[in-house]
């Protein structure tokens, strides 16, 4: 396995692996498959390149060439940021990618002063326990924050201090 920041070149990897993570797991996004599969690359470019410096941006999970688990750490303002897009492939879950992920995106966190990172999950998600598990606290709780054809889910506020 081989983790690394995600770059334009692998747009179409990316592209991939965003539209089987909506697909497989349609009540932890807010994008839906449906839409999502119909879009330009464009769009898929512009949200892998969003915000994207030494620190921010994706980092990814490779297998050979192909990419099987996603991340990405996105600014919120001074010293917090927030972790978006935690994703792995079913296919390779179990196998520590996820916690692999977490990590790379605290340590860049903590090397550029971050001081705060939160993350946003689905009520239920299994992914809780892992972030749990690492120093995310439960700090809030949104009702009824994500709405499709599965129901209505209650999304949870986890943050965890790096300093």
């Amino acid at each position: 396995m081989t983790l690394r920041k995600l770059k334009s070149q692998d747009l179409v990897e990316y592209r991939r692996l965003r539209l089987r993570s909506v697909e497989t797991d349609p009540n932890a996004f807010f994008l839906r498959f449906s839409q999502a599969k119909k879009y330009p690359d464009s769009f898929f470019l512009s949200e892998l390149l969003e915000k994207n410096t030494d620190t921010f941006g994706f980092y990814g999970t490779f297998e050979d060439m192909k990419l099987v688990g996603m991340i990405s750490l996105q600014p919120l303002g001074g010293s917090k940021a927030q972790i978006f897009t935690l994703y792995v492939d079913p296919l390779y879950r179990g196998k520590g990618i996820g916690r692999m992920l977490l990590d790379e995106v605290l340590v860049k966190a903590s090397q550029s002063a971050i001081e705060s990172i939160k993350l946003t999950v689905i009520a239920g998600n299994t992914a809780i326990a892992l972030y749990e598990s690492i120093g995310f606290k439960l700090v809030g709780e949104n009702k009824e924050a994500l709405h499709n054809d599965s129901g209505v889910f209650d999304e949870l506020v986890f943050q965890k201090e790096l300093s």
